[in-house]
């Protein structure tokens, strides 16, 4: 803006073809100020060079990041990007913690990532050949999650939050709180049985080292406490923040307050509103959906995947259930490795019919396990616990005699419920993409706690002398999320170099800029000023939160400069045909315009 005023203030130019007398009268109809051939020299020359800077600045950082260009080709489709782990085959390359040691026992190409060691280096001339996001392929419902079992869940706390105006009891971290409502809009899920799918043919969860030895890396995303009240994010966030705030609490309000922290924990984290709902299902879920576990024949489906990509489906194409998934599916006729009908998350093909959108199949029913035993401690609360030694149920109290005074018992029907759910969510405790539990400090090289012990109230109550911490990857969203910013920024900052450079080459339209000179004090200055206001907007964290902007490298703020000096070397080289294809008629004395000047004059 400034610039432009500044515009006001330039000197006129030397005509050294004859002057304004030598020049027909301006035609009022034709040459105004605003006119077809500024535009055309405005949107479609300089700004056609504009947005050519901005997207070699936006691809140039995300390469940086470990996203190459053919790895982002319609990979932003259904708002994948940066809310769903990215799944890679891999070339070589190895995977190394986040102090760059290397995992010398798996190899990228034929093994997924560990938790210890999450991130893949390119190593010695290792690529990422190509990626795809795991196909959404359970079937969620328009409506706030209404789990019947919440009611069991610490019935006086809830009871607070309501009070205090949250109008749903889900809880993110605790499996109960799970049914097939997932909030306005009815988000479909991520199955187990897609991520399978993709891992035996190869595809592996990606979080690049590059994003590793980035500035907006944290550590903490490989091994992220769900329940701690922290959100991931300033905006858009999945994880949510405690309303519970001890800060400008007094010593005994503290106590209170934590004591009341401490239970909102242990009941699955913060509740959340309506919209934290939506805004938490519209992102990968802090757990494992499996259609096998809920429906072992995978036989209750209704439509097809809302949306999914050719290489998304083809990618989970042949994936045979019965024999390779860990939660023990038995799908008629699926033993042949390859075949259509070892393809349950797919339709079987007409003949001549190719893979594509409508053929990938949407499941109704799933079940959430996310290794909390939450239908395990429900369960003993209401006296029925596991007796590993006789391999069965044990009834150690009822509801009417137990030793607590429970205000909802459990129907017959509910312990039944909870008892399959409970068993069959036992084969998922360990699933490598499950959330891990650690004792007292959620990190990648913490100590474990064991499923039995998850199982036992005692334990999470911290009657074992550490809390329980339950831990999440979000590290390949993240990686996404942080590395999409970088790039916008970057975009951002070549546009405005490139328009910086653009007023001092639009100071003249007939004259080279280097005969007028840059004594324009106001010109100058608003180019500082553009320079110090992009600066501003890139480094300040307030700015950063309210715009969306991240700090970037000094090596970003580069792209845009090439671009910037074909600005002006396009521009002068345009001004300097005119200048020598228009001429002054000696016999009438006027200057016959060029073609040049005819067609790009303004």
């Amino acid at each position: 803006l400034v610039p432009a005023i500044g515009m006001a203030f330039e000197v006129k130019e030397m005509d050294n073809t004859g002057g304004i007398m030598a020049r027909d009268p301006r035609n009022t109809y034709l040459e105004q100020l605003l006119t077809g051939k500024m535009f055309f020299f405005s949107f479609f020359q300089l700004g056609m060079v504009q947005a050519c800077a901005g997207f070699y600045a936006y691809l140039v950082a995300m390469n940086d990041y470990g996203y190459p260009p053919h790895l982002m080709l319609r990979s932003g489709d259904s708002d994948y990007w940066g809310n769903y782990p990215l799944y890679c085959q891999f070339v070589g390359g190895q995977y190394v913690n986040t102090a760059g040691e290397v995992d010398h026992t798996r190899y990228p190409g034929n093994h997924p990532p560990t938790f210890e060691y999450p991130l893949w280096d390119e190593g010695d001339a290792g690529y990422v050949k190509e990626c795809v996001f795991p196909i959404k392929n359970v079937l969620g419902r328009d409506s706030n999650p209404n789990s019947r079992y919440m009611k069991y869940v610490n019935s006086e706390f809830m009871t607070d939050l309501r009070k205090e105006g949250y109008d749903t009891e889900f809880k993110v971290a605790t499996a109960i709180s799970y049914d097939h409502n997932t909030g306005e809009g009815g988000a479909d899920m991520v199955s187990i049985e897609a991520i399978e799918a993709l891992q035996a043919a190869g595809y592996y969860e990606y979080t690049p080292w590059k994003a590793r030895v980035s500035g907006f890396w944290n550590s903490k995303w490989l091994a992220y406490d769900i329940v701690g009240g922290v959100s991931e994010s300033f905006a858009d966030s999945q994880i949510p923040t405690s309303k519970i705030n001890l800060d400008d609490a007094e010593y005994e309000e503290k106590k209170k307050l934590k004591a009341k922290k401490k239970l909102e924990a242990l009941s699955g984290g913060p509740s959340l509103a309506t919209h934290e709902v939506r805004l938490y299902f519209n992102k990968m879920s802090l757990g494992l959906w499996s259609i096998c576990l809920q429906d072992w024949t995978m036989g209750k489906t209704q439509g097809a995947v809302w949306y999914a990509q050719t290489e998304q489906l083809e990618s989970v194409y042949g994936w045979n259930a019965t024999k390779s998934s860990s939660s023990n599916c038995s799908v008629p006729g699926s033993m042949v490795v390859g075949s259509q009908e070892s393809a349950p998350l797919m339709r079987k093909l007409k003949k001549g019919q190719e893979i594509g959108e409508g053929t990938g199949v949407a499941f109704t029913e799933a079940l959430f396990c996310n290794g909390d035993r939450s239908y395990d401690r429900m369960l003993a609360k209401h006296g029925i616990t596991w007796d590993y030694h006789h391999g069965r149920w044990r009834v150690d109290f009822s509801d009417v005699n137990g030793p607590y005074a429970l205000q909802y018992p459990l129907t017959d029907r509910e312990k039944d419920d909870l008892k399959t759910k409970a068993q069959n969510c036992w084969k998922l405790d360990d699933h490598p993409n499950q959330v891990q539990y650690c004792k007292d400090t959620c990190s990648t090289t913490c100590e474990k706690v064991p499923g039995v012990d998850r199982a036992n109230t005692t334990i999470w109550e911290g009657g074992d002398g550490y809390d329980v911490k339950q831990c999440f990857s979000i590290s390949s969203r993240m990686s996404q999320r942080e590395a999409l910013y970088q790039a916008r920024t970057a975009f951002a900052v070549a546009i405005v170099i490139c328009q910086l450079f653009a007023a001092a080459t639009v100071k003249t339209r007939w004259q080279s800029v280097t005969t007028l000179g840059m004594d324009n004090t106001y010109i100058n200055f608003g180019i500082v000023i553009g320079c110090i206001t992009l600066a501003y907007a890139v480094y300040t964290p307030i700015l950063n939160n309210v715009i969306q902007t991240r700090p970037i490298r000094f090596t970003h703020w580069l792209p845009g400069i090439p671009w910037a000096f074909v600005i002006i070397a396009f521009d002068e080289v345009r001004k300097f045909t005119m200048r020598i294809t228009s001429r002054v008629n000696l016999k009438t004395g006027k200057i016959e315009k060029g073609w040049v000047e005819k067609n790009s004059m303004y």
